[in-house]
């Protein structure tokens, strides 16, 4: 496994769906999210800040956010990616929650998490699969900061 496949918010998605169980998602840390009074969550998404965005914004005056409003059960995933929870407690959350067959509930979950880190509204941080070894850029780190650790003077 790669140090990459520990980074949240990458563009590819994992190949297979048992280590996404095992994930963890996080939200975006840009961006803003309240709820309303009926529990319904509403992200507040930064427009981007590039040249060619103020260019436009020259032109014509554009917002500097946009709002998009999530129904109840993707409100409800929303809250449940906090960054402690994996999606396998997701899934759990969801069949028990409304009473969807487990099928169901990862069938379209995969595709609300795909849609979501597409567009960069989460990350998943890929946790490694049980008794696996560390990577070997994490294992090449340790061993360099061992190197330089200081040794004591010896009289």
């Amino acid at each position: 496994m790669k140090i990459l496949d520990y980074l949240p918010f990458r563009r590819r998605a994992p190949a297979d769906w048992r280590a996404v169980l095992r994930a963890l998602p996080l939200r975006n840390s840009r961006i803003d999210w309240s709820a309303d009074e009926e529990g319904l969550v509403t992200l507040r998404i930064p427009q981007r800040q590039d040249r060619w965005a103020r260019f436009l914004n020259r032109i014509a005056t554009a917002p500097d956010h946009r709002r998009v409003a999530l129904d109840e059960i993707g409100s409800e995933v929303w809250r449940l990616c906090d960054g402690a929870t994996t999606v396998e407690a997701v899934v759990r959350a969801l069949m028990k929650k409304y009473k969807l067959s487990r099928r169901e509930v990862e069938l379209s979950l995969s595709l609300y998490l795909k849609q979501l880190v597409k567009r960069g509204y989460l990350g998943l941080a890929l946790a490694p699969a049980p008794g696996a070894a560390p990577p070997e850029a994490a294992s090449g780190l340790q061993r360099k900061r061992e190197e330089c650790k200081p040794s004591s003077p010896s009289a």
